[in-house]
């Protein structure tokens, strides 16, 4: 610590002395100004940077959602407006953030990019068309039920049966057995994972899901479900923060999108293990339907008959379709397609 604050002061002493040469002297600072606590946090810093020659303040504030602020929020940008002036320096607004586009995403989650699904195929029964999977898809043994000693059936591979995988027939989910990985710190590359390859069509929608179970698992959010495609390729990276002790099973749930590939790989496990235990059970992968569909200028939805390619008219043959939920997560059911009466879709269509 009294290093960085020697190197700090040292940045400060040399800013000081050169400030002809640095016309632009500025601090970056962040802060959401949800409370009052974050203006005296920005004063203190606006107080030590114009006492050490700096002349500038860029401040990410989420000033690009302003139209979504409450009156609150303006009092206290004016306040800092004040501050930065009372100390002569100058307040650059960061206003039109692109990065994860969390503030075009504020004004309207249908603006987010989306990835399309093709030729699912819907059911209808009473009135409702329902996704019907095409073909189904399985993860074998994904309640973790049969074995050969310490070898899971059904897995194309778990790390190490026997020393870093095991047989558990006493903490379980549900069933007779989970399985657990412990001893993974031992290897150089603290691997404790399991796999299996799964056929799939290609620009469909999928679910994955399993439980989790973890004790003193470190590093912490070190637990990850992996769809990985030929030559290695994640098409679906995503952290789900596990902690490293959860107490009870926790159900992890990821979505993906095949893109144009026949068969993935589903990993589920630790890369880079250090200590700790974790168990998995009920391994499942199933495909979905309209789950976080965007409906907007450049993501169009077509309804057609199976067998005639007949396409369907929404608003006059089905309700307009919309996933109120939408939500970026995969955790919940779908909507399903509603027919309106006097249109053309008949019962028992399939779309």
């Amino acid at each position: 610590m009294r290093k960085r604050i020697f190197s700090a002061a040292l940045l400060f002493s040399a800013l000081t002395a050169n400030a002809s040469s640095y016309p632009y002297r500025w601090v970056y600072v962040s802060r959401s100004l949800g409370s009052d606590a974050h203006v005296e946090q920005i004063r203190a810093i606006v107080e030590t940077a114009a006492a050490h020659g700096l002349n500038g303040m860029v401040l990410s504030a989420g000033l690009d959602r302003l139209l979504l602020r409450k009156p609150s929020y303006f009092r206290r940008l004016e306040r800092v407006k004040k501050i930065c002036e009372r100390n002569g320096v100058e307040l650059i607004p960061m206003i039109f953030s692109v990065g994860y586009g969390g503030s075009v995403l504020a004004h309207d989650r249908n603006l987010a990019a989306g990835i399309p699904v093709k030729d699912a195929l819907f059911e209808v029964r009473n009135g409702k068309a329902s996704l019907i999977p095409d073909p189904p898809v399985e993860i074998r043994n994904g309640g973790m039920e049969k074995w050969r000693g310490n070898r899971l059936e059904g897995f194309g591979f778990h790390d190490r049966p026997g020393e870093v995988s095991f047989r558990d027939g006493k903490v379980r989910r549900r069933g007779s057995y989970s399985i657990r990985f412990e001893n993974f710190g031992s290897s150089p590359h603290g691997h404790a994972r399991l796999m299996q390859k799964v056929k799939v069509r290609p620009h469909r929608l999928y679910r994955a899901t399993c439980w989790v179970k973890t004790e003193g698992l470190a590093p912490a959010g070190s637990f990850r479900l992996l769809v990985l495609a030929e030559g290695g390729r994640n098409i679906a990276p995503w952290e789900p923060r596990i902690p490293s002790t959860t107490g009870t099973w926790r159900k992890v749930v990821l979505g993906f999108n095949s893109l144009g590939y026949k068969e993935l790989r589903l990993y589920a496990g630790v890369w880079g293990g250090k200590s700790g235990k974790f168990w998995l059970d009920d391994f499942s992968l199933e495909e979905t339907g309209l789950l976080n569909v965007l409906r907007r200028p450049g993501t169009p939805i077509t309804v057609r008959n199976e067998k005639t390619g007949r396409v369907y008219e929404e608003g006059r043959d089905f309700e307009p379709i919309r996933d109120p939920g939408l939500n970026f997560r995969f955790d919940r059911r779908p909507p399903a397609i509603k027919v309106l009466p006097g249109g053309r879709i008949k019962e028992g269509e399939r779309l």
